[in-house]
């Protein structure tokens, strides 16, 4: 494989910028899950994207399903494996969306 994936154990992808990682503090407790710290305030993302205080900035919550993620550096996305025969044919297929006019259902700064 070209490229880098990571999977989930089935709860939202997390991207925490590196000057922060000291500030994230995972799961914490054994109550609710939305009682569970930096990772329970994650889960309550609704929707593909949000973001979560982490220390003095936020991190970046791939939310809706837990899909195997990667991201593609040239066109600065991340790149979520929802439905493709392989890597090249879904990597292809992204960076020729991307280099059309996209239409983003979400924004974030």
């Amino acid at each position: 494989m070209r490229f880098t994936w990571v999977e989930s154990g089935g709860g939202p992808l997390v991207v925490v910028p590196e000057a922060l990682l000291v500030r994230w503090a995972g799961a914490e407790g054994d109550g609710p899950e939305e009682t569970w710290g930096d990772y329970g305030r994650a889960c309550a993302v609704d929707g593909y994207i949000g973001l979560v205080p982490v220390g003095a900035g936020h991190a970046l919550v791939l939310g809706d399903e837990p899909a195997t993620t990667t991201y593609l550096p040239d066109e600065r996305a991340f790149l979520r494996w929802s439905a493709a025969d392989s890597e090249a044919a879904l990597v292809a297929a992204a960076e020729t969306a991307l280099r059309s006019s996209v239409r983003w259902d979400e924004e974030l700064t």
